[in-house]
């Protein structure tokens, strides 16, 4: 997994890593003149989460490209982010929905990591009309078909925090947390002195969407769906590194769940790499040769 961690100051950048699997071997990384650099690395177990925080290293901060990498065939999710969004209660926000455990963002399984309640006494409550008067924290669950749902605490496995509810066919629900009960979840006093880290686990018996806020005031995110997939994509890589000169085969299979006709299939390469050849294999074992165009600013 590769990704940036944009930020302002020293010390701003977060990337928090909770693992899917047990055993589960993790490595985080950061790019430096042609080599990656290891920082950190953890050895975790299912619903452990690690963190690595810059101002918990020296107030370090890294202008570059990060990688995780975890034992073959074990997943991550990973929560990336700065001060401004998770700094700490009151005006920092941000928003993003949540991968589930499938890695998409329709799914009945989430596992996510809840920011630092922001400013919202003069915001209304659409549900009862009246302000929430606090600071709040929130996960808005969709769901398409209607669903029924768990939210409890990671660490400790719903003892400290757990509540259920039903969320009707095409509605939402707002599940928040109070300042009070965020601490209650991180060690009682929302600091890294002790074990707890404010994790959500989310479980419901039909896909659900989550979207992960603690707005207060200007925040963006990019929205996913509560539709589960129609088709499902896998890749492998020939090789997890390359430098200039290798040649690395990107293999791709699409399942769908029934015919598609006349499909048109376009992979955008970005620049600094060159495509030497793409085929398409059908179930048949047909094979098709597709087409390489070059342009100023893309491949494909």
């Amino acid at each position: 997994m590769y990704f940036t961690v944009p930020y302002q100051a020293a010390g701003e950048q977060e990337i928090r890593i909770a693992s899917w699997d047990d055993k589960n071997d993790i490595k985080l990384e950061r790019y430096s003149n042609g080599q990656w650099i290891e920082l950190r690395n953890y050895s975790l177990n299912k619903m452990q989460a690690a963190d690595w925080v810059g101002r918990n290293f020296s107030n370090a901060t890294f202008n570059t490209v990060f990688r995780i990498t975890c034992t073959p065939g074990k997943r991550v999710s990973v929560f990336e982010g700065n001060w401004f969004e998770t700094g700490s209660p009151g005006t920092s926000d941000m928003g993003t929905m949540v991968s589930a455990e499938n890695g998409t963002t329709s799914g009945t399984r989430f596992l996510t990591y809840m920011a630092p309640p922001g400013n919202e006494a003069n915001v209304i409550n659409p549900f009862t009309g009246k302000a929430f008067g606090q600071r709040l924290t929130h996960l808005y669950i969709f769901a398409k078909e209607g669903a029924t749902v768990t939210v409890k605490d990671a660490y400790s496995n719903g003892a400290e925090l757990k509540r259920s509810f039903t969320i009707g066919a095409e509605r939402y629900y707002d599940f928040y947390l109070t300042e009070t009960e965020w601490k209650n979840i991180y060690n009682g006093t929302a600091t890294n002195v002790g074990p707890e880290r404010p994790y959500l686990l989310v479980e419901t018996d039909k896909p659900v969407a989550v979207m992960n806020t603690n707005f207060n005031d200007n925040w963006m995110l990019y929205t996913g769906s509560s539709l589960t997939q129609a088709f499902t994509q896998n890749s492998e890589v020939s090789q997890s590194t390359a430098i200039p000169a290798d040649t690395v085969t990107v293999t791709s299979t699409i399942n769908t769940g029934s015919g598609v006709d006349k499909p048109t299939i376009e992979v955008i390469v970005q620049d600094g790499l060159k495509v030497v050849e793409s085929t398409i294999t059908n179930p048949d074992s047909t094979i098709h040769k597709g087409t390489i165009t070059e342009e100023a600013t893309k491949l494909w």
